[in-house]
């Protein structure tokens, strides 16, 4: 199998082809001008194609030729698409792109999915909510295989220091859609303890500014706090100190973070925004309407329940559920229809 996964990023002094072996997976990388460097799309589309064909060719001598070509996102199934029709090879792509989810999608965006999910031999999507829209937009059916969690994402031992403070965390990037300014401005609000209660919030992004602001317009600095980008390992470590996550975005293809901090036994408050509702049960957290009352009264409702929870329970419920041991069996079985 090749499985393609391009980005747009340029990085100075990265040049030509990179090879790296990890676990016994064969990754090959390559340095790609921007498209500011071209005039035009097409141009660029072309010159992308050569890069890829030349890289394809490096793959077949090392490894042969793959049976089959997997491409994530919808963007790098078009170039999956330049090798299955130039090399007879099947294409599956897998789609977890939030554009894709939005209730108005982009003109440009639409009129490529309506092009390329039709030649594509097999579709998989993250969620089925995610699989829902696809078919009635585009007509198209695909696959639901869930995202995979990191082995270390796991619950460690003796982390949690219960101080007496509820310790609420969420992850990611800090964009509008992750609705964070609809959850300081509803912990401002939560009728709780001053001193019995702190907020972090794990990431980077263009709303950092802004966020800040919001925090010191309530006066709750003491209570909230912006962390930055952690890597993985400092995100686990914090997810096994806190007691609850809670997501608040407006829109998830499936929610990865929140199905980490589960896999570390910390209950999940999700606002319902799509993807968290293929996980998230009684037994391990709840969902809210996408609304800051709602929002608000889940977070009461958590600061006072947190304890109710069977945190070992859940953590092995959905590391057997979703360990790349049960994802990469599912995955299996859909390339072999294929092949």
């Amino acid at each position: 199998m090749i499985s393609i996964d391009l980005g747009r990023e340029f990085a100075h002094g990265e040049y030509g082809v990179r090879h790296i072996e990890k676990n016994g997976v064969q990754s090959y990388s390559m340095c790609l001008l921007p498209t500011k460097f071209f005039a035009g799309e097409g141009l660029y589309k072309k010159f992308i194609d050569i890069k890829l064909d030349y890289l394809y060719h490096k793959v077949v001598r090392k490894s042969g030729k793959p049976d089959i070509i997997y491409a994530h996102y919808l963007w790098n199934m078009d170039r999956g698409l330049f090798l299955k029709q130039k090399y007879h090879i099947p294409l599956v792509g897998i789609e977890h792109w939030s554009e894709i989810g939005y209730d108005e999608i982009k003109p440009m965006i639409k009129r490529h999915a309506q092009r390329i999910y039709p030649q594509v031999d097999g579709l998989i999507t993250v969620s089925h909510s995610l699989q829902k829209k696809i078919e009635e937009r585009f007509g198209i059916q695909s696959d639901v295989v869930f995202n995979t969690i990191h082995d270390s994402v796991r619950m460690l031992a003796n982390e949690r220091k219960d101080n007496g403070i509820v310790q609420f965390i969420t992850v990611g990037t800090l964009l509008p859609v992750k609705g964070y300014d609809n959850l300081i401005t509803a912990f401002a609000n939560c009728h709780l303890p001053h001193d019995k209660w702190e907020l972090t919030i794990v990431g980077e992004g263009a709303e950092a500014h802004a966020l800040r602001d919001l925090i010191a317009r309530y006066n709750i600095g003491d209570n909230i706090h912006l962390a930055g980008k952690k890597d993985k390992a400092e995100v686990v470590e914090l997810l096994n100190r806190s007691d609850v996550f809670i997501s608040s975005s407006h829109l998830e293809t499936f929610g990865v973070a929140a199905l980490e901090a589960i896999c570390c036994g910390v209950p999940v408050l999700a606002t319902d925004s799509g993807g968290p509702r293929e996980f998230i049960t009684e037994s391990n957290g709840r969902i809210c309407k996408d609304e800051l009352e709602s929002l608000q009264a889940g977070i009461e409702y958590m600061f006072a329940h947190y304890r109710d929870f069977d945190k070992k329970r859940m953590s092995e419920d959905a590391v057997n559920t979703f360990s790349s041991t049960a994802i990469a069996r599912q995955l299996e079985a859909i390339f072999g229809k294929y092949v």
